[in-house]
Parts: C-alpha cells; structure tokens; sequence
C-alpha cells in the first residue's frame, strides 16, 4: 500500500514539474517579445517631445484629430504609440534615439511613414497626402 502511495507521489511530482516546465517555455516563446517580433510599449522617456499632424487635399491644409502615430525604435523593440487630439498635436515622454514614425488616418488620408532621430525636446510637422473631403473630421 505505502509502495502505491509513494508511486503515485511520484507521478504527481513528475507532473508538476512538467507543467511548470511547460508554462516556463510558453512565457519565453510566445510572451517574450525579443523572441516573437511583438513590438512593446517602451517605458516614458524623458524627452518631452511633440508631433503635429495635418493634411492636404487640393491645396486645402488643416489639422488632423484621431490619427494614429507609432514611434518604432530602430535599436530595441519596443515603440510609442498615441493618437492626435482636436488640433492634431501628440506629445509623448520618450527616449532618445531613432524612430521609424508611422502616421495613420484611416479612409481619410494615405499613411505615412518616414525615420527620425530624437535627440532633445521638439517638434516634428507630419503633412498627409491625398486626404479626402472632410478628412479632418
């Protein structure tokens, strides 16, 4: 009887070991985002910095609320992201460092993206092209 009993603990204790073995991998792969290619949310900078988004259609020029800009780093995998208020304007904390900047508005605008370098506090103008009618809205 103590034979089966100390089996069975054995077994037990295997499957323990196995399932926390098992969860510790599915952490690494598939929540480690230096493994999987998943950007992260960088942790605030301190560099205050602002983007400003505005939009042209047939020489018409205004500010663009609700678009979506991400600020990709280049050296880790980590990015900064945020959407512009009434006025198109975005501040954000971040680090120094090079950017790939992805700005967004979506059935309103083309996208656009292009590369900075932060290096101080300041402000970087985004102009989307090809903006539809009413595309400040």
């Amino acid at each position: 009887m103590a034979k089966k009993v100390k089996q069975r603990l054995n077994k037990n204790i295997v499957l323990a070991v196995f399932a926390v073995a098992l969860v510790a991998v599915v952490g690494l792969v598939f929540l480690n985002p230096n493994l999987t290619g998943n950007a992260v949310s960088c942790m605030p900078g301190n560099i205050f910095y602002s983007m400003h988004v505005d939009g042209n259609k047939d020489g018409y020029v205004a500010a663009v609320n609700k678009a979506r800009i991400s600020l990709s780093s280049t050296t880790s995998n980590c990015k900064y992201e945020g959407t512009t208020d009434e006025n198109g304007n975005l501040n954000l904390k971040v680090n120094p460092g090079k950017y790939k900047v992805s700005v967004i508005k979506t059935g309103k605008c083309n996208a656009h993206s292009e590369y900075i370098t932060i290096t101080s506090s300041g402000v970087t103008t985004f102009r989307l092209k090809n903006c539809s009618r009413m595309f400040n809205v």
